[in-house]
C-alpha cells in the first residue's frame, strides 16, 4: 500500500520530467478524506475500495493546468458509483451551458446550491462547484461562483479559457472532476483529453 504523499510525488516527478516548468500543487485525497473536501495530500494509507480524487496543476510551455480526476482502489462499489454519475452529471450541466453571449451567472445557475451540499452558505462551497480563467495565471478571471456571479455577472466571450470543476459526496466517499474548456464562436471545445464518463478502477487485479 502506498501514502497518498507517495502519489503526489510520483506526479510531480512525472509532470517535471515531460517538461512541465512548475509544478504548483498536486492534491490526492483518499478514502474518508474525501468527503468532506480537504485541500491538501497526507500520509494516509491508501486502502482497498478507497475512493481517490488527484488534483493536477503545474505550467507547461508559460500556460497552466489545473484538472481533478476521481479513481477507485479497485472495482467501485454501486453506491460510489451513484456519486459520481452525480459529479459527472453537475459537471456536464455546467459544460453545456457555457456558450457565447451567456454569462458567468447563467452558468452557476445549473450547479446546486449550498442547501443541496449541506452547506450553510455559498461562500462554505464557493470552490466546490467552480469556474475560473485559466492561462498566464492560474486562477484569473471570470470567476464562476454561485457565491459570487449572481451579483457580479461576466459575459462569456469567444477566446475565453478557464477551468469547471464540481464535487458531490455521501457519507466518507467524494469525487471531484474538473475540466479545461475554450469558448469558441459556436459554442466551447473541452481540452481535457482524459475521460470523466466513467469511474475507473486501479491499483489491484483481484
Amino acid at each position: 500500500m502506498f501514502k497518498e504523499i507517495f502519489l503526489h510525488g510520483v506526479a510531480s516527478q512525472e509532470m517535471l520530467g515531460l517538461g512541465a516548468l512548475w509544478v504548483h500543487n498536486v492534491q490526492v485525497t483518499t478514502g474518508n478524506r474525501t468527503h468532506p473536501h480537504p485541500h491538501l495530500s497526507s500520509d494516509r494509507l491508501i486502502q482497498p475500495g478507497d475512493m481517490i480524487f488527484m488534483d493536477i496543476v503545474c505550467m507547461f510551455n508559460g500556460y497552466h493546468t489545473c484538472v481533478y480526476r476521481c479513481f477507485c482502489c479497485g472495482k467501485p462499489n454501486q453506491k460510489q458509483l451513484d456519486i459520481h454519475k452525480r459529479c459527472l452529471e453537475y459537471q456536464l450541466a455546467g459544460i453545456e451551458a457555457v456558450k457565447p453571449g451567456v454569462t458567468s451567472a447563467d452558468v452557476a445557475a445549473v450547479w446546486p446550491d449550498h442547501k443541496a451540499m449541506g452547506a450553510r452558505s455559498e461562500h462554505e462551497v464557493f470552490g466546490l462547484q467552480y469556474g475560473h480563467g485559466l492561462g498566464v495565471g492560474l486562477w484569473e478571471f471570470p470567476i464562476i461562483s454561485r457565491a459570487y456571479s449572481f451579483d457580479h455577472p461576466v459575459e462569456i466571450e469567444p477566446g475565453m479559457c478557464f477551468a469547471l470543476e464540481t464535487y458531490a459526496g455521501i457519507g466518507y466517499d467524494g469525487v471531484r472532476l474538473e475540466d479545461e474548456v475554450v469558448v469558441t464562436e459556436t459554442g466551447i471545445e473541452v481540452i481535457t483529453k482524459f475521460p470523466t464518463d466513467e469511474l475507473f478502477g486501479c491499483g489491484m487485479n483481484y
